[in-house]
């Protein structure tokens, strides 16, 4: 295991606090348009789920017409850093991007 992971939340520890603060992240995202709408919505979702370890495979096909392969592939294409990203919505979008590996298997892929 990775030594950085180790200090990554596990689901137990996504609590209500987290769940303010990570969806208030979500909001200053898209208020800054670090975020567009669509790639809100995923995010959105995302952080909602997370604490249950993401949704059905119902819930997902229902709300985004995708599997969770897929959901996880839009959830790291809308954490993505962009050009355009202040210094400060890059790293919102790492931080969150971490946390929410472990309970939706969003690890970041090798370079």
């Amino acid at each position: 295991m990775n030594p950085l992971e180790s200090t990554l939340p596990n689901t137990r520890e996504l609590d209500t606090a987290w769940l303010r603060r990570s969806l208030g992240v979500c909001s200053f995202l898209e208020q800054s348009r670090a975020l567009c709408p669509a790639d809100g919505a995923v995010v959105t979702f995302a952080v909602r789920w997370a604490p249950f370890g993401g949704p059905s495979p119902e819930d997902l096909l229902v709300t985004f017409g995708v599997g969770r392969a897929k959901f996880v592939s839009m959830l790291r294409a809308a954490l993505a850093p962009r050009d355009s990203d202040v210094h400060q919505a890059r790293e919102m979008k790492r931080k969150l991007l971490a946390e929410l590996a472990e309970p939706w298997g969003a690890r970041s892929r090798p370079a």
